[in-house]
């Protein structure tokens, strides 16, 4: 039998619910890949309670939905030092920088940032906030919804999630416009929308070569790019706010890649051709 709306919202967001329970203790652990699956889960699980608001209206669904968010930011945190240390850390920039005065005191430093980022991702995952959000989302993902979804009216959640990617498709075309200027804002907007639209198309494509698995696909070309770009606005940010004094020649090293990043975009934004009109023809898991 083919699930209705809310069981279909509700098996996929557990899913999403597990792979962060499946993350828990490694996050904990400080293990770098781990955060980055935790926070993914937690991104996917955030696009889903949004597509499916209007049927889980009445929820807790917003409520949970803003709390993960600001529990997100928190971990983001951690998440842009461990990449600005494996940066600080590659062959090429250690090539670059060596024998330059002040160097190892500059990354000494930034060594010490990340590991206090690390330890509040500990106190994060196993303080208070992190474990009433997790009980909360168990009860509501196993118990709450579970007699919502059996009373629903039949109807189609690839339809709900269909008009969900049409307006995310609509959002990503509107903050396309980034040029010439390339703001970083402009980029962290555009690539959020990107992102809501990649996670959709993904979620509800069936065959690997129908229409939004290829759409998929082309959105994570985008975002991967534009997470790049994001990555070197956020490690030039950070720069500024240094008290310490930066090496010159790393932040001409990190305004060339961004540079060179915003061509790769270009280059991959060109081959880029958004639907109009995504179908809710092509067969899937859910429908």
């Amino acid at each position: 039998m083919i699930p209705g709306v809310i069981e279909t919202a509700r098996r996929l967001m557990l899913a999403q619910f597990d792979i962060l329970l499946a993350n828990e203790e490694s996050v904990h652990a400080g293990r770098v890949v781990a955060l980055h699956e935790f926070r993914v889960a937690m991104r996917r699980l955030r696009a889903l309670l949004r597509a499916f608001r209007k049927p889980l209206a009445g929820s807790d669904a917003a409520a949970i939905e803003s709390r993960l968010d600001r529990l997100s930011v928190s971990l983001g945190l951690a998440r842009d030092m461990d990449i600005w240390m494996r940066f600080l850390r590659s062959p090429a920039v250690t090539r670059k920088m060596a024998g330059r005065a002040g160097w190892p005191a500059f990354v000494a430093r930034q060594a010490e940032l990340h590991r206090r980022k690390k330890a509040d991702v500990q106190r994060i995952v196993g303080g208070r906030a992190w474990c009433a959000i997790r009980a909360d989302l168990d009860r509501f993902l196993r118990e709450d919804l579970r007699p919502v979804a059996a009373a629903a009216p039949a109807g189609s959640a690839r339809d709900v999630a269909i008009k969900a990617l049409r307006k995310a498709l609509a959002q990503v075309e509107r903050r396309s416009a980034i040029a010439p200027a390339y703001s970083p804002a402009a980029v962290h907007r555009l690539r959020i929308a990107v992102r809501r639209a990649r996670y959709l198309a993904e979620f509800f494509s069936g065959k690997p070569g129908d229409e939004l698995a290829r759409l998929g696909r082309r959105m994570k070309a985008v975002q991967d790019v534009l997470g790049d770009v994001h990555d070197r606005d956020v490690q030039l940010a950070h720069l500024r706010r240094q008290r310490a004094r930066i090496p010159a020649a790393l932040r001409a090293e990190l305004e060339q890649r961004r540079r060179r990043l915003i061509l790769r975009f270009k280059s991959v934004w060109h081959r880029i051709r958004l639907p109009r009109n995504p179908s809710s023809s092509s067969s899937s898991s859910y429908s």
